[in-house]
């Protein structure tokens, strides 16, 4: 669940990620999310449905304790629709900072906030709806690491 904060508006996203563990402290994948409802604009311009995907990586200092945190980065493409079918596409990135909690070996919880900065739009239909603006996001990770086992690295 990813709640978006910019302008004094909310919204609400959701989405997910599969991500590729290196060294159990670095994480490389590949996110998406897109809007539960249409996104109403402040000043009641046409309401617009709202996607993004792109690469993110995350640093995970101390991953084998139970509370750790959580350094992450994204970026990407995303796609604007109006309920008038007018799309356009923009670019964003989004560093945020979080804690994460290990529920089981394979279950974790995690918290994060962060700021969105994302390219502004140029139609006249998006224009006054810029979507850089911090947000907050809670999710549930699950997965193995190859690396469970071995917990020094054999080069020590």
């Amino acid at each position: 669940m990813h709640f978006g904060l910019p302008n004094e508006r909310e919204f609400y996203l959701r989405g997910g990620e599969i991500g590729f563990e290196f060294d159990k402290n670095f994480i490389l994948g590949w996110s998406w999310q897109k809007s539960k409802e249409p996104i109403v604009p402040v000043n009641n311009q046409t309401a617009f449905d709202f996607k993004n995907r792109g690469i993110f990586m995350s640093y995970v200092p101390g991953s084998h304790k139970v509370v750790h945190p959580r350094f992450n980065f994204s970026a990407g493409s995303s796609l604007a629709t109006t309920t008038d079918k007018i799309k356009e596409r923009g670019v964003n990135f989004s560093p945020s900072v979080g804690i994460e909690v290990n529920l089981l070996s394979w279950l974790k919880i995690a918290a994060e906030g962060g700021y969105r900065i994302h390219s502004d739009f140029r139609s006249p239909a998006l224009l006054q709806n810029s979507l850089s603006g911090s947000f907050f996001q809670i999710q549930i990770r699950y997965g193995t690491s190859w690396n469970k086992f071995n917990d020094h690295n054999r080069w020590d």
